[in-house]
């Protein structure tokens, strides 16, 4: 792979044992024999993480954490629920007090009305 890129004269040895060299560890870190063994090592490390999730997953911290987990969700859906009633709760009384303000404002105008249409008769 060459680079066309301005090199002073003198820089040009430099440039080229700079660019051989990377071509040379190009050529070995991508070669049969390296990559089977970075394979081998992914795998292997895999595998030892799995088992130690594995292990982790047994332990007295694991259970903990997830008895704490949820107990956390157990009190949201609780504290939600209450939550939830609480405002029905009050929709319903704003409703229940807004109805009788209309009917006691309906009763009033039709009340007006009554006795204008009697002052006018």
């Amino acid at each position: 792979m060459q680079y066309d890129f301005a090199v002073p004269t003198a820089f040009q040895p430099l440039a080229k044992l700079t660019q051989s060299n990377m071509e040379l560890v190009g050529k070995f870190a991508f070669s049969p024999e390296v990559t089977s063994e970075a394979v081998r090592a992914v795998q292997s490390c895999m595998e030892q993480a799995w088992a130690s999730a594995a292990a982790l997953t047994q332990s007295r911290a694991f259970a903990d954490l997830t008895q704490g987990l949820m107990r956390n969700y157990s009190e949201f859906v609780t504290d939600v629920s209450r939550n939830a009633y609480a405002l029905m709760g009050q929709a319903q009384a704003t409703l229940l007090e807004q109805t009788q303000e209309a009917t006691s404002n309906v009763i009033d105008a039709a009340t007006v009305r009554a006795a204008r249409g009697r002052r006018a008769g």
